[in-house]
C-alpha cells in the first residue's frame, strides 16, 4: 500500500518546505510569495493526492474496510469543515440581508453564493462518501463495452 502514498509524501514534503520558508525567510515580499505558494498550492495539492493514493489503494485491495475508513477520516472531516463554513457563511449574509446588516457586510454578487453553494455541496459528497470517484454520466470508459457494428456484408440465405 505505500507504493500509493508516494506522490502524497513528496507533495507533504513541498507543503512542510514552502511553509518553513514563509516562516524563516527575512525578505517579506518573498515569504509572502511562500506562505500564498504554501497555502493556494501545496496544500490543495496534497490533499488531492492523499484521495488518489487512498482511491488506488481501495481499487488495488491493498487496505481492509476499517484502514480504508481510518484513513478517509481526514477527509470527511475536511467535508465537515467545508459545510460548516458553506452554512455558517450563508447563514450570516442572511442575516445581514433580512434581519441587521452589520456594519463589516457587504453585499456581494451571485457568484459568492453559488460559491458558498457548492462548499456546502462538495462537503457533503466528501463527508458521505469521501473517496467516490466522479460520475462519467454515460461516459464510455472502456474500448471493451462499445459494441462491434452489425456485418452488412453477410449473406442471408
Amino acid at each position: 500500500m505505500h507504493q500509493h502514498f508516494r506522490s502524497f509524501a513528496s507533495a507533504l514534503a513541498f507543503v512542510a518546505g514552502t511553509f518553513a520558508l514563509a516562516v524563516w525567510i527575512d525578505v517579506p515580499w518573498l515569504a509572502t510569495v511562500f506562505a500564498i505558494l504554501s497555502v493556494f498550492v501545496a496544500l490543495p495539492l496534497c490533499i488531492l493526492l492523499y484521495r488518489d493514493a487512498l482511491r488506488k489503494a481501495r481499487d488495488t485491495n491493498d487496505a481492509g474496510a476499517v484502514v480504508l475508513a481510518a484513513l478517509s477520516f481526514p477527509l470527511r472531516l475536511l467535508g465537515v469543515a467545508s459545510v460548516i463554513i458553506g452554512i455558517g457563511t450563508l447563514s450570516w449574509m442572511m442575516y445581514n440581508l433580512i434581519v441587521e446588516r452589520q456594519p463589516e457586510f457587504r453585499p456581494g454578487s451571485t457568484k459568492q453564493v453559488l460559491a458558498l453553494v457548492v462548499f456546502v455541496v462538495y462537503g457533503c459528497r466528501w463527508m458521505l462518501r469521501p473517496l467516490d470517484s466522479p460520475p462519467t454520466h454515460g461516459v464510455i470508459t472502456s474500448r471493451d463495452s462499445i459494441p462491434d457494428p452489425p456485418d452488412i456484408n453477410r449473406n442471408v440465405d
